[in-house]
């Protein structure tokens, strides 16, 4: 019989399974340990890895979930991504699941996308500084940034040669953040617009460029010692709207080219048609009433009214995010009218502050008779009118805006002077 001593021993099952749990314990021990540690450190372990890594690490645990939810930097790099298609649909389910979390740094390093989406994530949660991938886009041609109180900020090398269109809304343009000719960096830029912007300079903030044809700066705040420096040779058109007294401007502008100046008190214009003034305050419009709250001085009103069909200009469309709207205007027919066209386009319209002016001759009584629409101001719910002087057309509007504005719920009316006179 041959001795079978020699022959090495299986071990049992007991033993493997033994051995095998004992693995398994120190696997589960060592991430209990690292459970355990604080989530600060926790965040700061993910923040070392790459960003697609760092998500696996979330699905290990709660405890992970909870860090990887919360994690303040969110850093996107091209090269930890195979294809585009996995890119964006990771970068969307990841943004989606942070919606509620505050990340304080947001970067963005891709080659050849990037979504209005992920721009609008990066500036509601605070972050200070846009991604510089938005700014070396070589084929970039037209730009629009509207981001609320977000001060505006250029890296230090930017190459967008092929930028021609620009629009600024609700940002802020800060002297120790940007350079007294701060566009002057962009070498093709054909057309420049700010919307409700603030301008914090301590003496002048200068606009210059050899390409530049339009230029619009339209409620833009600023404080009082500065003044905008325009030297624009190639300048076809100009259009100012403030309620400044008089415009901070310095201006070189060729004499062919179209000007339209509306401050609080006054206004001018340089055009060669009314058509061309109604046009452009149409699309002044369309930009200047894309917000929450808005003030029109009376010449805006007068100049909005040269507009041919306002009502049914295609490109005057609805504004859903205006809730207040201040406006002064003459009681006159054309005023009224443009005023009714410009409430039936606000469905959202909460309180609404009108000053009436005096006349220069007396208005047109029938105004309403020949407005194509009734308008259901259903939102309306606070309406204050000042300088109420009695006239016929004034009653009118009152009584328009009663018999349509279901849901008022209080009304002002500030007589003048002169109505109270009459009353004694």
């Amino acid at each position: 019989m041959a001795d079978q001593s020699d022959k090495p021993r299986k071990k049992s099952r007991k033993c493997q399974s033994s051995s095998s749990s004992s693995k398994k314990l120190l696997v589960i021990g060592d991430a209990d340990r690292l459970s355990r540690l604080p989530q600060e450190i926790q965040s700061d372990i993910l923040c070392l890895l790459p960003i697609t890594d760092a998500a696996k690490v979330g699905l290990l645990s709660r405890t992970w979930r909870s860090t990887w939810l919360s994690l303040p930097k969110l850093a996107f790099d091209y090269r930890t991504f195979p294809e585009m298609e996995n890119k964006v649909k990771f970068i969307d389910q990841t943004l989606v699941r942070h919606s509620q979390s505050t990340v304080k740094t947001f970067e963005l390093h891709l080659v050849s996308l990037i979504k209005t989406a992920w721009i609008k994530f990066a500036t509601r949660n605070n972050n200070k500084y846009l991604p510089d991938c938005i700014f070396s886009c070589r084929s970039l041609v037209k730009l629009d940034l509207a981001l609320n109180g977000h001060i505006l900020t250029f890296p230090e090398t930017v190459s967008l040669p092929n930028l021609r269109k620009l629009k600024l809304k609700h940002l802020v343009l800060y002297e120790p953040e940007l350079s007294q000719d701060p566009f002057s960096i962009f070498p093709a830029l054909e057309k420049l617009s700010s919307f409700h912007c603030t301008i914090h300079y301590t003496e002048f903030l200068s606009v210059s460029s050899s390409r530049l044809i339009h230029f619009t700066m339209d409620s833009c705040i600023r404080n009082q010692s500065c003044s905008v420096r325009l030297r624009a040779p190639s300048l076809s058109k100009f259009i100012y709207i403030s309620d400044d007294l008089e415009p901070p401007v310095e201006l070189e502008i060729p004499p062919h080219a179209f000007q339209l100046v509306i401050n609080s008190e006054n206004a001018y214009t340089r055009s060669n048609s009314t058509y061309d003034v109604g046009r452009s305050v149409i699309k002044a419009t369309g930009d200047l009433l894309k917000c929450k709250a808005v003030e029109l001085s009376l010449w805006f009103i007068e100049y909005l009214y040269m507009a041919r069909d306002l009502s049914r200009q295609t490109s005057f469309g609805l504004f859903h995010d205006l809730v207040i709207l201040d406006t002064s205007l003459w009681p006159t027919n054309e005023h009224m009218k443009t005023l009714m066209v410009l409430l039936s386009r606000c469905p959202n319209l909460l309180n609404s502050l009108l000053e009436l002016r005096e006349a220069l001759q007396l208005p047109n009584v029938e105004f309403l008779l020949d407005f194509d629409a009734v308008v259901d101001f259903r939102c309306l719910d606070d309406v204050c009118i000042k300088n109420f002087g009695g006239k016929v057309i004034e009653r009118m509007l009152v009584r328009y805006l009663l018999a349509n504005a279901s849901d008022l719920t209080l009304m002002t009316i500030l007589i003048n002077d002169y109505f109270i006179k009459t009353l004694d």
